[in-house]
Order: C-alpha cells, then structure tokens, then sequence
C-alpha cells in the first residue's frame, strides 16, 4: 500500500499538481495508512454521521502530528490558512460544500484525501435525503473521471483508479500591463502576479483620496485576493494618511498571505 501511495504523493510533489486521494474500507486500516506516510502540516476535517465522532476520537489517537477541527463547519473559520494537506472523513456522508472549501486550503504539490467506507458500500448522501443512489453514482463517475487522483482499497491493499499527468501543468506567463504613469508605489505593482492585482493598486490609491469610506474586494478562490490586500495595506501606509492599521480574520492562519506579501512590501 505504502509503495503505491508514496508513489503517487512523490508525483504530485514533483509535478507540483494538486492530487485527490481516496481511501477505501476500514476506517482504522485508512487512518492507519495515513499515519505511515510522514504527511507534514496537515489538517483534518472530520465529517458528519452516527460513526464520524469514533473515526474522529480515533484519528486523535494515532495522529498525533495532525491539526484537527472538532466540527465539519469549522472549516468556514478557517479559510486562508494553507496545509501541505488535507484529511477529510466523509465515511457516512459527503457535503460537498464542506469539501471543496478545505480543498482550497491545499498548497501545490499537496494532496486532499478522503476517507471513505467500501466502493461497493459507499452511499455517502446525507441520510435525510432519499436520492435512491444517484447522488453516489453520480459521485462516483466524476471521480473516475479526475485527474490526479488515487482511489485506494485499504482492505485489499490494491488501487481501484489510479491517474495522474505525465507532466507538469505549466500556465503561461502573463506580462503584466503597468501604467506609463502609476498612481501607486512602482515597487509594490512589480510585486502583483496578476493584472487585477495592479488594477486594484491603482483603485486603492483613488480610494485613499476619496471620501469614501468602505472598500470591498471580491474575486474567485486563489486569484490573489490576500496578497493585494496585503498590497493595498502596504499602499496606505506610504500614503501616510494612516498610523496604524488592525487586520481582523477567524485566526491568525487566515492571514498568512497578507502578511508575507506585507513583509515583502
């Protein structure tokens, strides 16, 4: 088991992709599993159902390097903290919502894994909803479907589904289009990785000089949004129109992008 697992976990992290990893049957073989693979800065996301408090009391035991959430809902205080991975028990049922917000904590070349019960067995929709077994089904076939993923039989030690890109997956880079005449510090704009980054420089520097009061910062996840807040912070602060500046967020985790990019500024 080890071998096939520490093959692929070796792959993402040389490819420096985002990879999925199921583990299937028994919880403890899984957890088991998990404790075997020196998995750095990882957190867990316990999930909901009759069995999840045992797994979770369980993973406590053997885990001990884990971080651990005491509750699935957790995770919406948590968001901008980033882990090299992330466990989430989704052995009785999976909420999508809940999954794909701590997937978003995942760093490049990290792995998300799922703890789930048997494929053959493996019904996970909540079980005040009757969806007749299509939900599962169509679950199922999107993860066949994925790319970077492991989907791992615990009892039997053998991969059910195994892919992975050959190799890896490099975006273009952007030149970003600076103004002839920027209203902003030219340093912080030749620190933006992303033209809405320097696009909300310049917006900072009329909001500076305005009369208004609020301004609000809205983007999809991972476009940067913590980086250019902590841009826009360092801008204010050579404006001089500010002493001092208080940042607010569920814990200190939540800020860690601004604050590197603020340190870099």
């Amino acid at each position: 088991m080890l071998n096939v697992v520490g093959e692929f976990l070796g792959s993402l992290k040389r490819l420096n992709v985002r990879g999925l990893l199921v583990l299937c049957g028994d919880f403890r073989k899984s957890i088991l599993s998990l404790s075997r693979l020196s998995l750095t800065r990882t957190l867990y996301v316990p999930g909901y159902g009759h069995i999840s408090r045992e797994i979770l009391d369980y993973a406590k035991v053997v885990l001990k390097e884990f971080t651990f959430l005491n509750s699935p809902n957790d995770v919406f205080y948590r968001l901008g903290e980033e882990y090299d991975h992330v466990v989430i028990e989704v052995y009785d049922s999976f909420r999508p919502n809940v999954v794909i917000a701590a997937s978003e904590m995942v760093k490049s070349g990290g792995t998300v894994t799922l703890i789930a019960n048997e494929w053959e067995k493996w019904n996970p929709t909540m079980k005040n909803i009757n969806s007749q077994g299509y939900f599962a089904k169509y679950l199922k076939n999107a993860l066949f479907k994925s790319k970077s993923i492991l989907i791992f039989n615990v009892d039997r030690e053998t991969p059910i589904h195994y892919n992975i890109p050959s190799r890896p997956l490099v975006k273009p880079k952007v030149k970003l289009k600076i103004p002839p005449r920027p209203k902003s510090n030219i340093k912080l704009l030749q620190l933006c990785r992303t033209q809405e980054q320097v696009e909300l420089l310049e917006e900072v520097v009329d909001f500076l000089h305005s009369k208004d009061r609020v301004l609000i910062i809205k983007g999809d996840r991972g476009r940067g949004k913590s980086s250019a807040l902590g841009l826009a912070i360092a801008q204010a602060l050579l404006s001089r129109r500010f002493g001092y500046i208080t940042v607010t967020a569920p814990s200190s985790e939540s800020v860690q992008a601004l604050m590197r990019m603020l340190y870099r500024s």
